[in-house]
């Protein structure tokens, strides 16, 4: 997932937003502020599935690699 900064800014400002309000909701906007704010926006991805689900692509490399950690998570 590629964010330009233009959509990076609006996710921190969404998830400030989340946050003062106190929004009771699916997404953690704690988890959007540092994956974007440390520039790791697989992170999102690997969280909500359903952002990969929605854009229809997916890197076949990436998803074993999910994959594998998922069932190691399992495992421990």
């Amino acid at each position: 997932m590629k964010l330009s900064d233009s959509e990076k800014l609006i996710l921190l400002m969404l998830s400030e937003v989340f946050q003062k309000l106190k929004v009771e909701g699916s997404i953690d906007p704690a988890l959007v502020k540092n994956a974007i704010s440390l520039d790791h926006p697989w992170a999102l991805k690997w969280e909500y599935d359903r952002v990969s689900a929605l854009s229809g692509k997916n890197n076949l490399a990436e998803s074993q690699v999910i994959d594998i950690l998922n069932m190691w998570t399992l495992i421990e």
